[in-house]
C-alpha cells in the first residue's frame, strides 16, 4: 500500500504541477480572433469575436483625435505658452487637418506648448502619426523637446512640487543625423531620475515624411522597485528606437501619478544657424493601458509598415466593438485585423479584409427547409 501511496502522490504531483503551468501559459497566452461582423467602412462599427482578449476598465481610449473637427488649440488642450500649436489645414496623414507646432529658436522655448489632462494613470500608451518639416532649419545641431508626461501641470513639470514626478523626451541632432535621446523619468521633483537613456539611432525620426510613433510608459510597482519601464518605437522600424527596463521611476507612495500630457516644448541648444522645426501630429491616441486594435497592411503584425489604431466603444474578453479607423488605407486595399492585449501580447492576424463597404457578417443559417 505504501508504494502504491507514493506512485499515487507523485501522479497528484505531476497532475497539479502541469495543471498550474498550462494555467500560467494560459494567462500569458496572445489574443485570438475568431470573426469580425459588420461593414468594413470608415466610422462604421464592426464587432470581433474570440478569446484572450483580456480586461480592459475604460472601453473607449482616454483621448483620440484626428483633429477634424477642431480648429485653433484643440478643445480640452491648455495653452501654455503665448503661441500654442494648433490645428493646421497645411498637411495631414489622412483627412485634411493636423496639429502643428511650428518652432525655432527665434520664439520663446514652452511658448508653443499645450497640455492635456490624460487622467492618473501607472501605465500610458501614447502614438500618433508624426511629420517633422525641416526645410527650414539652418543649424547644424539642436535639440528637440518633443512630449513630456507629468504629474502636474506647469510649463516645465519636472520641480512643480516635491511629489512631481515626469517622463520626457527630448532629441539631439546634428548633420550627421540623431545621436542622443534624452528619455528620462525624474522623481521628487527633479531631485532624483530613475533611468534614462544615452545615444539614439541616426533614424530615430524621419524628415519630410509621416512616420507612427509610440511610447509604452510603465510605472513602478511597489514605488521604489527597479521594474518601470520607457519603450519607444518607430511602425516599419525593426528594433526599439529605445528600451530603458527596470527603471524606478519614483521612490514614495507620496509620489504623484503620470497625469498631464504635454506636446511642443522647444527647439533649443542650438550650435550654430536656426532651428526651425514644424511638427505635425495626426490620430493621436493615448489610453492608459496597451490593450488596443490595429489594422495592419500585412499579415504579419511585426512586418506592418503601416498600422492604423482603431477605436474600441465596448470591450469584454471574447467581444469588442470597433469605430473603424480607415486611415489611408485605400478601399481597395486589403487589410488585417489585429487584437493586443494589456501586456503587449498580439494576436494572429484575422483578415483579409478590405475598406470597400463590404459586410462580413457570414449568412443566416437557412430556415424552413424540408429534407427529403
Amino acid at each position: 500500500m505504501k508504494k502504491n501511496d507514493s506512485k499515487l502522490k507523485i501522479t497528484f504531483i505531476t497532475i497539479l504541477f502541469f495543471g498550474i503551468f498550462s494555467l500560467a501559459e494560459s494567462s500569458l497566452a496572445a489574443p485570438v480572433i475568431s470573426d469580425v461582423f459588420g461593414t468594413i467602412q470608415n466610422n462604421n462599427t464592426i464587432t470581433i469575436t474570440g478569446t484572450g482578449f483580456g480586461t480592459k476598465v475604460t472601453s473607449t481610449p482616454a483621448y483620440y483625435s484626428n483633429f477634424e473637427t477642431e480648429t485653433g488649440v484643440p478643445t480640452g488642450w491648455i495653452a501654455g505658452g503665448a503661441n500654442p500649436g494648433a490645428v493646421s489645414t497645411d498637411r495631414s496623414h489622412a483627412g485634411a487637418k493636423s496639429l502643428l507646432f511650428d518652432i525655432s529658436t527665434t520664439v520663446e522655448n514652452f511658448s508653443r506648448q499645450i497640455k492635456y489632462d490624460m487622467g492618473v494613470g501607472d501605465t500610458f500608451y501614447i502614438t500618433a502619426w508624426v511629420y517633422i518639416d525641416n526645410t527650414l532649419n539652418t543649424a547644424t545641431q539642436y535639440q528637440f523637446k518633443s512630449w513630456r508626461l507629468s504629474s502636474d501641470v506647469g510649463a516645465y513639470s519636472i520641480s512643480e512640487t516635491p511629489s512631481t514626478t515626469v517622463a520626457l523626451n527630448d532629441n539631439w541632432w546634428r548633420t550627421t543625423g540623431w545621436f542622443n535621446e534624452f528619455s528620462w523619468s525624474y522623481y521628487n521633483g527633479g531631485a532624483a531620475y530613475g533611468c534614462g537613456s544615452a545615444g539614439a539611432p541616426t533614424d530615430q525620426f524621419l524628415f519630410n515624411q509621416w512616420q507612427r510613433v509610440e511610447e509604452v510608459l510603465v510605472r513602478s510597482s511597489p514605488a521604489g522597485t527597479p521594474n518601470g519601464s520607457i519603450i519607444h518605437r518607430r511602425v516599419g522600424r525593426a528594433n526599439p528606437i529605445s528600451s530603458i527596463v527596470n527603471c524606478v521611476t519614483h521612490d514614495s507612495a507620496d509620489d504623484k501619478q503620470w497625469r498631464y500630457m504635454m506636446l511642443g516644448q522647444a527647439v533649443s541648444n542650438v550650435t550654430s544657424g536656426t532651428g526651425h522645426l514644424k511638427i505635425y501630429y495626426d490620430d493621436l491616441y493615448v489610453d492608459h493601458t496597451q490593450a488596443r486594435i490595429e489594422i495592419g497592411n500585412n499579415s504579419n503584425y511585426a512586418s506592418s509598415t503601416i498600422k492604423e489604431v482603431q477605436l474600441p466603444i465596448n470591450w469584454t474578453d471574447n467581444t469588442i466593438e470597433v469605430t473603424l479607423n480607415q486611415g489611408v488605407f485605400s478601399n481597395s486595399d486589403n487589410a488585417y485585423v489585429y487584437v493586443v492585449d494589456s501586456n503587449g501580447a498580439v494576436s494572429s492576424s484575422y483578415g483579409p479584409v478590405t475598406f470597400s463597404g463590404t459586410d462580413t457578417t457570414p449568412p443566416a443559417s437557412p430556415t424552413g427547409l424540408n429534407v427529403n
